[in-house]
């Protein structure tokens, strides 16, 4: 095991540590690991105390230590014609749905994603009577799920998966 210092005030160095963890507001020492082998990320998540962190490294070698997927905070879909998906609502409002789901999956930057949006918009309208379906948008540079794998360079073309 190895263990590295990041300076959480220099940007430059910080940044891309706590963008891969989606924490990139944070303001107090954060202690996360990564496996290779199985191209997995952790995070501490309770109080950073040394029997936590000894924990947390003992959990990490032992492989009981569970996954961190990054996610936005759950957002208020009330009234929405597309439903905003993050990480932590992913199993609930698509997986586990009884409804069948349009997921758009996107990324803010892409310029095809843009495009798709558009397209999914209007389909959102036209097909808003069907209580059936459930049209939904998930971004993902800012959440995870293990269930939802996305190549950068595909995310586009697969931006649209129908789940029932």
């Amino acid at each position: 095991m190895m263990f590295l210092y990041v300076d959480i005030t220099d940007e430059n160095l910080a940044k891309p540590f706590l963008t891969l963890f989606g924490l990139e507001e944070a303001k107090n020492t954060v202690v996360t690991a990564f496996d290779n082998k199985i191209s997995s990320k952790f995070l501490l998540q309770s109080d950073l105390t040394p029997i936590n962190i000894e924990e947390f490294c003992t959990r990490l070698l032992d492989g009981t230590l569970s996954p961190y997927f990054k996610s936005q905070p759950i957002p208020d879909n009330i009234e929405a014609s597309i439903q905003i998906i993050v990480g932590k609502t992913f199993d609930d409002l698509v997986l586990s749905s009884p409804k069948n789901v349009l997921l758009e999956v996107h990324t803010p930057w892409c310029i095809s994603c843009e495009t798709t949006s558009k397209h999914v918009e209007k389909l959102a309208k036209h097909f808003k009577g069907l209580d059936n379906l459930v049209f939904a948008r998930i971004d993902a540079s800012t959440n995870e799920h293990p269930k939802l794998q996305v190549s950068a360079m595909k995310s586009c073309i697969i931006a649209i998966l129908l789940l029932c």
